[in-house]
């Protein structure tokens, strides 16, 4: 779709458990953000939005805030 994105999210540890695979993509708006990724996740995972606090985020190979 014009205007989106595709991004590819990579899982390790106990989100690799949860999610029931090691990666995936999706597709989102062209402005979205971290915060749009994380409640496409704690959508579909609801038991991420414990982890949150406590996993790290890497946006294209560099570590960022969550």
């Amino acid at each position: 779709m014009i205007g989106d994105m595709r991004i590819r999210v990579l899982f390790f540890g106990m989100l690799k458990d949860l999610a029931g695979h090691s990666s995936e993509s999706i597709d989102l708006p062209e402005h979205a953000r971290l915060a749009d990724v994380l409640s496409h996740y704690e959508e579909r995972i609801p038991r991420i939005r414990d982890l949150v606090t406590s996993i790290a985020v890497s946006v294209n190979q560099e570590y960022v805030s969550v």
